[in-house]
């Protein structure tokens, strides 16, 4: 019998699971001023808890950012996380490690919705809430330009018992995979339907 409720078993699953992959995200970013500068990561203490496999190293990247259910990693080594609930009215987290120790440094907030899917391409940043998903523009530095998104599907059904992962891995999916009733600006019908990141 475990000591923890099954929810709350499967939020620290996923609260580990989010924290791996940040780490190694983060461990991964390619920028050349800091290829040489491996040693300027901190690594955390006794690898913040987590048993790794010899030779890794683990960095926490993010603490106490709420409830974190996806991430989308842009090419400039920004992280978007997407939060089952907003925090102070910010649903979508914006993560920056800017001086190359592995550790977020800048932390923004947008998107006063809850939700689970979030998805990155090169020109759009795409969220969903358990109703509708949405879509806002990157600039060239690989940032959120626009915090007023798009709304491009609106009327999807949540689900009671768990909350609905409306935006798979490509928009095109979603125009196929969503069952049910779905209001959908004529303007974006077109563009979902043929696009492909």
């Amino acid at each position: 019998m475990s000591i923890f409720s099954p929810k709350t078993f499967l939020f620290i699953k996923y609260l580990g699971y989010m924290l791996l992959v940040l780490l190694l995200l983060a461990s991964c970013k390619e920028n050349g001023k800091n290829r040489d500068k491996v040693s300027s990561l901190i690594i955390s203490p006794d690898n913040a808890g987590l048993t790794v496999p010899k030779g890794f190293k683990v960095i926490k990247v993010a603490d106490s950012i709420g409830k974190p259910r996806h991430i989308a990693v842009g090419a400039n080594g920004g992280i978007y996380v997407k939060l089952r609930q907003p925090i102070n009215g910010k649903g979508i987290l914006y993560l920056e490690d800017t001086n190359g120790d592995g550790i977020v440094d800048t932390q923004e907030g947008f998107g006063d919705y809850g939700g689970t899917g979030i998805y990155l391409d090169n020109n759009f940043l795409y969220a969903s809430s358990d109703e509708a998903v949405y879509r806002y523009p990157i600039n060239g530095t690989g940032k959120v330009s626009n915090t007023i998104p798009d709304t491009l599907i609106t009327n999807l059904i949540a689900g009671r018992t768990h909350a609905p992962n409306q935006l798979p891995w490509t928009v095109l999916v979603i125009s196929m995979s969503i069952s049910g009733p779905i209001q959908m600006p004529a303007k974006n019908r077109t563009e979902l339907l043929v696009h492909q990141p």
